[in-house]
């Protein structure tokens, strides 16, 4: 024990040699250290605030790599449909960095589609065999009649584009537009 404070106002008060504290949003990063499937179903099923903390925290760069693999689509074209710059992701790759914030939140979109792809075909009860990775990597690459005919990876680059794409994936599963 060692004594705190002065005078009448000192008490007691056991030391730790060693105080142990995750950094803060390590709880948000740990998510990205599984798998593309698992990490996508837990992205999907996280609150905005802990989304929020994922995109603060950084999106370890190497979960890119991960995704283009699940998802069957280059790297060059996953940085393009999350209006990411090829140097410098490759960069943080190389180098076992985080992604910036708008990097982490493009990433974090793909990865939250998937997880959504997966819990509706779960919903359905037929997720037997389904790959919503590799589902959703040949989806967003096909036009689509809800966005004009174009692909939805043409609007994962920004936010508003990602909403967008998310509620055209939902309907799908409603029939608006399968």
């Amino acid at each position: 024990d060692k004594p705190v404070g002065t005078g009448p106002y000192t008490v007691s008060r056991p030391v730790r040699k060693h105080k142990v504290r995750e950094p803060h949003g390590a709880a948000a990063t740990r998510v990205f250290v599984t798998k593309v499937p698992a990490t996508a179903r837990a992205v999907f099923r996280s609150t905005p605030l802990e989304r929020i903390r994922m995109v603060r925290t950084g999106v370890p760069a190497r979960f890119v790599v991960e995704l283009s693999n699940a998802m069957a689509m280059s790297r060059e074209r996953l940085y393009a449909a999350a209006g990411l710059a090829r140097a410098t992701i490759d960069r943080k790759v190389t180098n076992d960095d985080v992604l910036a914030s708008g990097e982490s939140e493009a990433v974090i979109g793909l990865t939250r589609l998937i997880g959504q792809a997966a819990a509706m075909v779960e919903e359905s009860g037929t997720a037997r065999d389904f790959d919503a990775a590799r589902w959703v990597g040949a989806w967003l690459q096909r036009p689509h009649a809800a966005l004009d005919g174009k692909p939805p990876a043409e609007f994962m680059d920004t936010a508003e584009g990602r909403a967008l794409v998310a509620n055209v994936l939902a309907q799908q599963q409603a029939g608006g537009y399968a």
